[in-house]
């Protein structure tokens, strides 16, 4: 099981105990960008406006959709792959956990 901490605790301690460095600010940045450990989602079928392509999955939290068209060889689109990935790509949603029922 990981520990969660605080995210403001952890740049405040930085903060304090660290003076003039370069690495400081890389290393605050690095924190501020870390998706939250307590971001969980999952992946959701909803139906979509394309008439085409009728259905689509989305991220539960950012809404972003996490699908692409597959083409033939001739260049045309024949359908929709759908990418359930570990995370979402766009808000980092931990796809993996409890909300997944899993």
């Amino acid at each position: 099981m990981s520990d969660l901490i605080s995210r403001k605790s952890l740049l405040n301690k930085i903060n304090a105990y660290v003076v003039g460095s370069q690495d400081k600010e890389f290393i605050c940045k690095l924190i501020k960008e870390m998706p939250s450990a307590q971001n969980k989602g999952e992946w959701i079928k909803i139906k979509s406006g394309d008439k085409d392509f009728p259905e689509s999955i989305v991220c539960s939290k950012c809404k972003n959709e996490n699908s692409h068209l597959d083409f033939n060889e001739h260049g045309e689109p024949i359908g929709k792959v759908f990418v359930t990935s570990k995370f979402c790509p766009n808000c980092g949603a931990d796809m993996r956990g409890e909300a997944n029922g899993k």
